[in-house]
């Protein structure tokens, strides 16, 4: 999720390493100021970010093997719908 958020805040000229900073750019941009998406994908974005700092950084915590499977399927529904948009925005130029 966060290569496919980087590949289009490139495209809009925007640049930063840090994954809170671009999920905020997101957000801003993408999903409160002109509404390109709906509000699920913010969602999604906020809480698989949550899950990957908590089991990467916490060795105490153990993710539920169906919590993974849920967020595996939202990781893809979330790439697949910014996918189609970049191809969208890139191919009609």
């Amino acid at each position: 999720m966060y290569s496919i958020v980087l590949a289009l805040a490139y495209l809009d000229g925007f640049v930063t390493g840090k994954h809170h900073q671009l999920m905020g750019w997101f957000n801003k941009e993408y999903i409160y100021k002109n509404k390109i998406f709906d509000t699920k994908l913010k969602t999604i974005y906020q809480t698989l970010l949550a899950n990957r700092e908590k089991f990467d950084y916490d060795v105490s915590k153990n993710p539920e093997k169906d919590r993974v499977e849920k967020d595996f399927e939202d990781a893809k529904f979330f790439v697949e719908t910014v996918k189609q948009y970049i191809f969208k925005k890139c191919c009609s130029k």
